[in-house]
């Protein structure tokens, strides 16, 4: 296996546990009384996340230390990852059906080809920029509401604002100051600072609830070690091994996995729509994974 196609599979696992986040996140803000806020489950499952990679780091005997100006740069990569998060739970609804902002926010890939390539000077392939709209546009298939919906322009900026900020996350880890640390090292303080962020939003706003119940705990521990520790140490390698751009496409199997999660345990149903955005989203990966045997 090729150091790119090692690339591709880890960026492909990571969409893979990304697509399963919803089945763990929406039960616990749908527990009656006891539901956790967006915020909490982003504050909780980002200080849980941190917890076993910095053992991880005593036991490999990883120093700690960073310079100021490291740390700067990593509150900056922390601020755009949890901004993109944000923005993003900002623009669902009342002000976005979540199919649209859905859509909206995986336009990321688009701008970090665009930003790739305005100001770093990337050539993109000819079957790169075609798997690049057929992701897309199957995400676009998958997500998009039927029937009449109504859109605010605020969520669109909010939705807009997500994608941005995580192209420009994508895109500043492998072209910052601490694109050659340590891997763990890096996730590490990423998502820890990013709790930090998280909890003084709660606070801001008063919407931090505390964890209650097994369930909320066993629940918050997976989102914590797999959806979250596991997912950001494989953004860092992934994107290392193959490029920003290449790594953000190979998103679009996020909402896929959703949707086939959706189909086969929830009782959804197929439809022709959503059988061709399966079918574009896998034909993207396909001609992903047959560029990089050239590589």
């Amino acid at each position: 296996m090729t150091k790119t196609q090692k690339g591709v599979t880890l960026a492909l696992v990571t969409s893979i546990f990304y697509g399963l986040m919803p089945f763990f996140s929406v039960p616990l803000q749908a527990e009656g009384v006891n539901h956790l806020s967006n915020l909490s489950i982003l504050f909780y499952r980002n200080l849980l996340g941190s917890l076993p990679l910095a053992l991880i780091m005593l036991w490999e005997h990883i120093p700690f230390r960073i310079s100021l100006p490291e740390l700067i740069t990593l509150i900056v990569l922390a601020g755009f990852s949890d901004g993109a998060a944000l923005f993003q739970i900002e623009g669902y609804p009342p002000l976005l059906p979540t199919g649209i902002a859905t859509t909206i926010h995986f336009l990321y890939p688009v701008f970090t080809a665009l930003i790739m390539m305005i100001f770093y000077k990337e050539r993109c392939s000819r079957p790169i920029l075609v798997a690049l709209f057929m992701a897309v546009s199957g995400v676009a298939l998958l997500s998009w509401p039927s029937g009449d919906v109504d859109v605010k322009i605020r969520g669109v900026v909010f939705e807009l604002l997500s994608a941005i900020c995580y192209a420009l996350y994508i895109v500043r880890l492998n072209h910052s100051r601490v694109s050659n640390m340590d891997g763990i090292k890096i996730t590490f303080y990423i998502i820890f600072i990013g709790s930090l962020l998280f909890a003084g939003e709660g606070l801001r706003t008063n919407d931090l609830q505390p964890i209650t119940t097994s369930f909320q705990w066993e629940y918050i521990i997976i989102l914590g070690i797999a959806c979250t520790a596991i997912v950001n140490l494989l953004i860092v390698i992934s994107t290392r091994l193959i490029g920003s751009t290449i790594a953000s496409m190979l998103g679009a199997l996020e909402p896929l996995t959703a949707v086939v999660m959706g189909l086969s345990f929830m009782g959804e149903r197929m439809t022709a729509t959503i059988g061709l955005g399966i079918l574009l989203v896998l034909s993207s990966v396909l001609l992903i994974l047959h560029a990089s045997k050239k590589v």
